[in-house]
């Protein structure tokens, strides 16, 4: 059900149309980029699933993230997925198994991770850290903190290709509103782009304030060098469509991304929680091929495997596909399919696989407030009580601290 669903969702993504622009998002190859960005986010869920048990939940959480990616090494830090929930049951349970009628919880996560590259090449070497720290829904206390580290090897790159996706999204409104009289060379779109990044710079130099006025005017000259401006400067519609475009919907281009990375190392596991076991280390692997199908259409797959080399060896597989769309200027869908397989150490124990697909229509109100509207199916195998379809629909807002 939730792979026809998944399967669905791709297929009406591919079926609006595309950007007629000539240019790909792939041929922005130039690894320099920073973002960072903090989030507070809240959420109202209606939930029916197991035992065919109706409830309702909310949940709040900041969500953190830095990516700084240089030829030599990429950097990236977030705290995405850490929430605090409660939920009231529609229903009084009864029975000997029965929970209380509210409840509340939590799942706080980070992680942290650098490659550093071997010369010129897409040789590189890679060290991380996983921290986690919950207390389980039901459960009277917080379980142990887990906390992981590793190092590994890998090959490969992605190249994050958003500052091309704002270019062309520029060149597209100037042309709307008749201030540029043609599309650009592919050299002219690639060096806006690059302009477009060096957003942070010019904050940085010229203040938050009175930045815009020095940034805008550079991709004019820069717009201006293949006599594409009508009366040779960007005027007030143009300022305007161009502030519209990179202040204004600045939130709302997907995580473009091309190229793909393989890598392999070793971990250990330095504090565990209750559920995963004792203190050992750890056999990791993983790779990320991440694709933009069109200008606005974007495809990542990410593939994880981890063991735990301890007296009896158990093995973990992660796949996580992600499908999003800019649908509007201000409209973004975006859906994630989360498949969990794992084999147990003892081989006549039950292999849990567990499914998640949530379908995220997010709309940006401002350039710092958006609203969300969810869609989740899960599917948890790992006992009879919850081996169900599960299906929830949450309404969230978020708001850009920064």
């Amino acid at each position: 059900m939730i792979r026809r669903i998944g399967f669905l969702a791709l297929a009406l993504m591919l079926a609006v149309p595309f950007s007629a622009s000539a240019i790909q998002l792939t041929d922005y190859t130039f690894p320099d980029t920073y973002y960072q960005e903090a989030y507070f986010k809240g959420g109202f869920n209606l939930h029916h699933g197991n035992q065919q048990q109706t409830s309702y939940s909310g949940n709040l959480g900041l969500d953190y993230s830095l990516d700084y990616n240089t030829l030599p090494q990429t950097f990236h830090i977030d705290t995405k997925d850490s929430r605090f929930y409660f939920i009231q049951d529609a229903q009084k349970q009864t029975g000997p198994d029965a929970k209380d009628d509210s409840r509340n919880w939590y799942d706080l996560k980070a992680n942290a991770n650098v490659d550093r590259y071997y010369k010129d090449t897409n040789w590189f070497g890679s060290g991380n850290v996983d921290f986690k720290y919950q207390k389980p829904e039901g459960a009277s206390s917080a379980n142990d903190p887990y906390a992981k580290v590793g190092i590994g090897i890998g090959y490969g790159r992605t190249i994050d290709a958003r500052p091309l996706g704002k270019a062309i999204r520029v060149v597209e409104e100037l042309i709307k509103y008749n201030v540029m009289t043609a599309e650009p060379s592919d050299a002219c779109y690639l060096e806006t782009a690059r302009m477009i990044e060096k957003e942070s710079e010019f904050k940085s130099k010229w203040g938050t304030k009175d930045y815009e006025q020095y940034w805008f005017k550079e991709i004019e000259d820069i717009l201006n060098k293949e006599g594409l401006l009508k009366n040779g400067v960007l005027g007030v519609i143009g300022v305007l469509r161009l502030r519209e475009v990179l202040i204004g919907e600045a939130l709302t281009f997907p995580l473009y991304k091309h190229g793909w990375k393989a890598q392999a190392g070793i971990g250990y596991i330095v504090s565990n929680d209750e559920e995963e076991g004792d203190e050992d280390p750890t056999l990791d692997a993983s790779f990320v091929y991440a694709f933009p199908i069109t200008n606005r259409l974007q495809f990542t797959e990410t593939f994880k495997y981890s063991t735990v080399l301890g007296n009896s060896i158990g093995h973990k597989f992660n796949n996580e596909m992600y499908v999003a769309y800019k649908l509007l200027e201000n409209i973004v869908w975006s859906n994630t399919w989360i498949s969990i397989f794992s084999i147990p150490k003892d081989a006549e124990d039950r292999k849990p696989i567990q499914h998640s697909f949530k379908s995220d229509f997010g709309y940006y109100i401002t350039n710092t407030l958006s609203a969300n509207l969810i869609f989740m199916l899960t599917h948890d195998n790992r006992d009879d009580k919850t081996n169900e379809l599960g299906k929830s629909v949450e309404l969230s807002f978020s708001y850009r601290l920064w």
